[in-house]
């Protein structure tokens, strides 16, 4: 029987936040944005590609303050990609959280019904999220940031959640947050639990295999 293939993730392609366990205690930002410009909506995504922190290096001084981007299917349809790529999508990301609301639990008084605004709809675009371990470390995240949204008439900021540790290091519902992070296969960055065997990229990052053996591998195009 052969060994395993070993996996060595491209992590200068691989965004920070998408494999490394939250700095603790930490600070946070969560800026939502609407795309109303097809092209400014790309020029957002090329100014953002610049700020981004990658993984490629862990132990950085940056390593525990990082900025994120995320993109909603409705917001890769905004920057025009096509629906035959679209389409190549995972079913899961396709339908979104709201659609998929009873089967992750989200019912009653945590239905998307009842949801803050504008959460939960079509609008939601782009999500950019900066972390750090404190609020002076986050503001300079968020500023390094500023000029990938900044002054673009096709791109509306339209929703803000800052986020913070309680001095209990607990969460705001009451739970202990952040007690275990599993380490994603070829990241090289050490999971809480150094028992626990290290979970498939195709998890976290994709076109790698994930647990259940398959790869998505979309098929991303934008017209001319």
């Amino acid at each position: 029987m052969s060994e395993p293939t070993q996996v060595a993730l491209e992590l200068d392609d691989v965004q920070r936040g998408a494999l490394s366990p939250r700095p603790t205690p930490y600070a946070a930002t969560y800026l939502v944005f609407r795309v109303d410009d097809r092209a400014d909506g790309r020029e957002l995504m090329r100014r953002a590609s610049a700020v981004v922190t990658s993984a490629v290096d862990p132990v950085s001084p940056l390593g525990d303050t990082w900025v994120s981007v995320a993109v909603t299917c409705y917001g890769l349809a905004a920057l025009g990609v096509p629906r035959g790529s679209l389409d190549t999508f995972g079913w899961e990301f396709r339908q979104g959280m709201a659609a998929r609301a009873t089967a992750l639990g989200d019912v009653g008084e945590s239905s998307p019904a009842n949801w803050e605004a504008p959460l939960g709809t079509p609008d939601v675009h782009v999500v950019l999220a900066a972390v750090a371990p404190d609020v002076p470390r986050l503001e300079e995240a968020v500023d390094r940031a500023r000029p990938a949204y900044d002054r673009l008439a096709g791109v509306t900021a339209i929703w803000r959640q800052d986020c913070y540790a309680l001095p209990t290091e607990t969460e705001h519902f009451g739970y202990r947050d952040g007690v275990s992070h599993p380490a994603v296969e070829g990241s090289g960055i050490p999971g809480s639990n150094q028992l626990e065997v290290p979970l498939k990229a195709g998890e976290f990052v994709l076109g790698y295999r994930d647990e259940i053996g398959g790869i998505q591998t979309p098929q991303l195009s934008l017209p001319s």
